[in-house]
Protein backbone atom coordinates (compact mmCIF):
# COMPACT_ATOMS: atom_id res chain seq x y z
CA UNK A 1 0.00 0.00 0.00
CA UNK A 2 1.36 3.36 -0.93
CA UNK A 3 0.23 6.06 1.45
CA UNK A 4 1.47 9.56 0.77
CA UNK A 5 3.79 10.92 3.38
CA UNK A 6 2.45 13.65 5.66
CA UNK A 7 5.01 16.06 4.21
CA UNK A 8 3.54 15.64 0.72
CA UNK A 9 0.00 16.08 2.01
CA UNK A 10 1.03 19.19 3.93
CA UNK A 11 2.78 20.63 0.86
CA UNK A 12 -0.25 20.00 -1.37
CA UNK A 13 -2.58 21.53 1.22
CA UNK A 14 -0.42 24.63 1.57
CA UNK A 15 0.26 25.03 -2.14
CA UNK A 16 -3.20 24.30 -3.56
CA UNK A 17 -5.84 24.74 -0.85
CA UNK A 18 -4.48 27.53 1.35
CA UNK A 19 -4.31 24.95 4.19
CA UNK A 20 -8.00 24.10 3.95
CA UNK A 21 -8.45 20.67 5.40
CA UNK A 22 -5.46 21.08 7.74
CA UNK A 23 -7.38 22.74 10.59
CA UNK A 24 -8.71 26.22 11.25
CA UNK A 25 -6.19 27.29 13.91
CA UNK A 26 -2.44 26.87 14.18
CA UNK A 27 -2.93 24.65 17.23
CA UNK A 28 -5.36 22.40 15.34
CA UNK A 29 -2.99 22.24 12.35
CA UNK A 30 -0.11 21.18 14.60
CA UNK A 31 -2.23 18.51 16.33
CA UNK A 32 -3.52 17.25 12.96
CA UNK A 33 -0.01 17.01 11.50
CA UNK A 34 1.27 15.31 14.65
CA UNK A 35 -1.54 12.75 14.37
CA UNK A 36 -0.83 12.24 10.69
CA UNK A 37 2.86 11.58 11.43
CA UNK A 38 1.86 9.13 14.18
CA UNK A 39 -0.46 7.34 11.75
CA UNK A 40 2.14 7.30 8.98
CA UNK A 41 4.84 5.85 11.21
CA UNK A 42 3.43 3.93 14.16
CA UNK A 43 -0.06 2.99 13.03
CA UNK A 44 0.94 2.10 9.46
CA UNK A 45 3.76 -0.17 10.68
CA UNK A 46 1.44 -1.86 13.15
CA UNK A 47 -1.56 -2.24 10.82
CA UNK A 48 -0.01 -2.90 7.42
CA UNK A 49 3.50 -4.24 7.99
CA UNK A 50 3.03 -6.26 11.17
CA UNK A 51 -0.58 -7.35 10.78
CA UNK A 52 -2.30 -7.21 7.38
CA UNK A 53 0.73 -8.18 5.31
CA UNK A 54 1.71 -11.02 7.65
CA UNK A 55 -1.87 -12.32 7.86
CA UNK A 56 -2.18 -12.36 4.08
CA UNK A 57 1.23 -13.93 3.46
CA UNK A 58 1.47 -16.21 6.51
CA UNK A 59 1.57 -19.46 4.54
CA UNK A 60 4.39 -18.11 2.36
CA UNK A 61 6.61 -16.95 5.21
CA UNK A 62 9.60 -19.02 6.33
CA UNK A 63 8.58 -19.10 10.00
CA UNK A 64 4.76 -19.20 10.33
CA UNK A 65 4.94 -19.49 14.13
CA UNK A 66 6.97 -16.29 14.41
CA UNK A 67 4.57 -14.65 11.98
CA UNK A 68 1.59 -15.61 14.13
CA UNK A 69 3.32 -14.27 17.25
CA UNK A 70 3.96 -10.99 15.40
CA UNK A 71 0.32 -10.73 14.31
CA UNK A 72 -0.89 -11.36 17.86
CA UNK A 73 1.33 -8.58 19.18
CA UNK A 74 0.26 -6.31 16.33
CA UNK A 75 -3.42 -7.07 16.96
CA UNK A 76 -3.00 -6.09 20.60
CA UNK A 77 -1.26 -2.87 19.52
CA UNK A 78 -3.97 -2.11 16.96
CA UNK A 79 -6.66 -2.53 19.60
CA UNK A 80 -4.80 -0.12 21.89
CA UNK A 81 -4.52 2.44 19.07
CA UNK A 82 -8.19 2.03 18.18
CA UNK A 83 -9.15 2.42 21.84
CA UNK A 84 -7.18 5.68 21.95
CA UNK A 85 -8.92 6.91 18.80
CA UNK A 86 -12.29 5.79 20.16
CA UNK A 87 -12.03 7.48 23.54
CA UNK A 88 -9.48 10.29 23.21
CA UNK A 89 -10.08 11.63 19.71
CA UNK A 90 -13.67 10.64 18.96
CA UNK A 91 -15.18 10.85 22.41
CA UNK A 92 -17.06 14.08 21.77
CA UNK A 93 -16.82 14.83 18.08
CA UNK A 94 -17.81 13.52 14.66
CA UNK A 95 -14.24 13.67 13.31
CA UNK A 96 -10.78 13.49 14.88
CA UNK A 97 -10.55 17.22 15.59
CA UNK A 98 -14.14 18.41 15.76
CA UNK A 99 -17.07 18.49 13.38
CA UNK A 100 -15.05 19.14 10.22
CA UNK A 101 -13.35 16.38 8.28
CA UNK A 102 -9.66 17.18 7.84
CA UNK A 103 -7.03 15.53 5.66
CA UNK A 104 -5.87 13.59 8.72
CA UNK A 105 -9.33 11.97 9.00
CA UNK A 106 -9.07 10.71 5.42
CA UNK A 107 -5.47 9.62 5.91
CA UNK A 108 -6.14 7.57 9.05
CA UNK A 109 -9.45 6.17 7.76
CA UNK A 110 -7.82 5.01 4.52
CA UNK A 111 -5.05 3.32 6.49
CA UNK A 112 -7.52 1.55 8.80
CA UNK A 113 -9.58 0.43 5.80
CA UNK A 114 -6.78 -2.02 4.98
CA UNK A 115 -7.94 -4.01 8.01
CA UNK A 116 -10.96 -5.04 5.90
CA UNK A 117 -8.59 -7.30 3.96
CA UNK A 118 -8.30 -9.54 7.01
CA UNK A 119 -11.86 -9.07 8.34
CA UNK A 120 -10.77 -7.11 11.41
CA UNK A 121 -13.60 -6.64 13.91
CA UNK A 122 -14.30 -2.97 14.68
CA UNK A 123 -17.34 -3.73 16.88
CA UNK A 124 -15.47 -3.06 20.17
CA UNK A 125 -14.73 0.46 18.85
CA UNK A 126 -18.14 1.93 17.96
CA UNK A 127 -16.94 5.51 17.62
CA UNK A 128 -14.12 4.47 15.28
CA UNK A 129 -16.57 2.43 13.21
CA UNK A 130 -19.02 5.37 13.02
CA UNK A 131 -16.21 7.83 12.24
CA UNK A 132 -14.99 5.65 9.36
CA UNK A 133 -18.57 5.56 8.05
CA UNK A 134 -18.76 9.36 8.37
CA UNK A 135 -15.56 9.82 6.36
CA UNK A 136 -16.65 7.34 3.68
CA UNK A 137 -20.10 8.97 3.39
CA UNK A 138 -18.63 12.44 3.12
CA UNK A 139 -16.57 11.33 0.14
CA UNK A 140 -18.94 8.65 -1.14
CA UNK A 141 -18.70 9.90 -4.73
CA UNK A 142 -14.95 9.22 -4.79
CA UNK A 143 -14.39 6.70 -1.98
CA UNK A 144 -15.22 3.62 -4.05
CA UNK A 145 -13.04 4.79 -6.93
CA UNK A 146 -10.11 5.45 -4.61
CA UNK A 147 -10.59 2.06 -2.95
CA UNK A 148 -11.35 0.09 -6.13
CA UNK A 149 -8.31 -2.21 -5.94
CA UNK A 150 -8.72 -2.61 -2.19
CA UNK A 151 -12.40 -3.52 -2.53
CA UNK A 152 -11.62 -6.07 -5.24
CA UNK A 153 -9.06 -7.74 -2.95
CA UNK A 154 -11.56 -7.80 -0.06
CA UNK A 155 -14.18 -9.45 -2.29
CA UNK A 156 -11.66 -12.00 -3.59
CA UNK A 157 -10.50 -12.87 -0.07
CA UNK A 158 -14.12 -13.09 1.08
CA UNK A 159 -15.05 -15.52 -1.67
CA UNK A 160 -11.93 -17.63 -0.96
CA UNK A 161 -12.85 -17.66 2.73
CA UNK A 162 -16.44 -18.71 1.93
CA UNK A 163 -15.21 -21.55 -0.29
CA UNK A 164 -13.04 -22.88 2.54
CA UNK A 165 -15.90 -23.02 5.03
Amino acid sequence: MNIFSPAIIQYLAEEYTDKQGMGSTLSEQIRAMSTMHWAHNTLQRCVITNYVYVMMKNSELSDPEAAMALTQTAKTDIRQHLQTLDTHYLGKSKFLFGNDCLFVDCFVAMLLTTLDLVSFDFKPFPRVKQWMTNVKQLYEDNWEEVCETHNMQVMQRGSRRASLM
